[in-house]
């Protein structure tokens, strides 16, 4: 498991990207089926926000790699019974929200939390209990960088996070 997220984390730059005009919604709710029975088992409730639709040249392979990582984690995040939900917004670029209603992400593990094995300090993460080795948000910036978008978390207004992936108009 590890060997094989570490080959994702070294072929995920441009050069191993296969870019062609994808409908995020589409993209988004493939990703909240795959997550469904991990859902399921947290009693966490995961959709994909109504809205109009946008597109992107992206990766759909690629792109369904940092959705699955992100939803894993705010799915691991969350209290029980409470949501997670993608949202995605065209103007004045595609954007793609993952939230969650979680304890959020400290502001001062922000600046490191898309390095590869830095792990946050929520007990779910924990290294001696916790599952993971610290290298999914690695894999979902590396990404995100090959495709020259750009991926961040801030707060979620009423609480949790919010990671958010701007990507390139076009």
């Amino acid at each position: 498991m590890l060997v094989d997220k570490l080959l994702v984390l070294s072929r995920s730059g441009a050069d191993g990207l296969h870019r062609r005009r994808e409908d995020l919604h589409a993209l988004a709710a493939a990703a909240v089926e795959r997550a469904g029975p991990a859902a399921s088992e947290h009693e966490i409730t995961v959709s994909v926000a109504p809205g109009p639709a946008v597109h992107a040249e992206v990766d759909a392979a690629a792109m369904a790699i940092v959705l699955d990582n992100l939803l894993r984690n705010a799915i691991d995040h969350s209290p029980r019974h409470h949501a997670v939900v993608i949202a995605i917004a065209g103007a004045p670029a595609p954007r793609i929200h993952v939230e969650d209603s979680g304890p959020g992400v400290p502001a001062d593990v922000r600046a490191r939390i898309f390095e590869p094995f830095m792990r946050g300090p929520h007990p779910a993460t924990d290294r001696a209990s916790g599952p993971g080795f610290g290298l999914g948000l690695a894999i979902c910036k590396r990404i995100v960088d090959g495709h020259g978008g750009t991926i961040g978390v801030e707060d979620r207004p009423g609480g949790g996070a919010r990671f958010v992936i701007a990507l390139k108009p076009g």
